[in-house]
Order: structure tokens, then sequence, then C-alpha cells
């Protein structure tokens, strides 16, 4: 984690030993710090989540991919929107 330069709290710690105790594959260890990358100290832990299975870390990393995807779109689409079309003579 420090060469993330990444800090968890103690219930961080907790879900990640959890999830790894529970599954130790090398492909599941890499999805769970992916994820826990994008975590900070100081989230709120009901928004702190961690598959318990591959599949289910794959299906959560595409949904979050989905998510990103659509509020680009959204941004692209309001930027689209408020830009005022040029006037031709």
């Amino acid at each position: 984690m420090a060469d993330a330069a990444r800090d968890l709290s103690n219930y961080q710690w907790r879900l990640v030993a959890n999830a790894i105790g529970s599954c130790s594959l090398p492909i599941f260890v890499k999805l769970v710090f992916a994820e826990i990358c994008r975590w900070r100290s100081y989230t709120k832990p009901q928004d702190t989540h961690l598959a318990a299975t591959v599949m289910d870390s794959i299906m959560m990393l595409f949904e979050m991919i989905e998510k990103q995807v659509s509020l680009a779109r959204d941004s692209d689409r309001i930027r689209s929107r408020s830009k005022k079309p040029l006037r031709t003579f």
C-alpha cells in the first residue's frame, strides 16, 4: 500500500483481510488491490465494498466502468446542449 501511496482505516483493513481470507487466488488479490486503491481512508464504511469471488469482483469492475462511461456520455450531452449553434450568413 505504501508503494501505491494509500492508507486504509482499520475497518477497511478488516474488509481486505476477510476478502483475501476467503479467496487468495492471485487474480482475486489483484482485483481487491485495484478496488482498494480507489478508496480513501475517510470513505464511509457503507461505501466500501469488496466482492467475495473473482466473478463478483469482475462484475463490480464492469459496473464501475459502466457508470463512468454513462457519466461521461451525460457530461458530453450537457456540454453539447450548452454550445450555441454558429450563425451563418
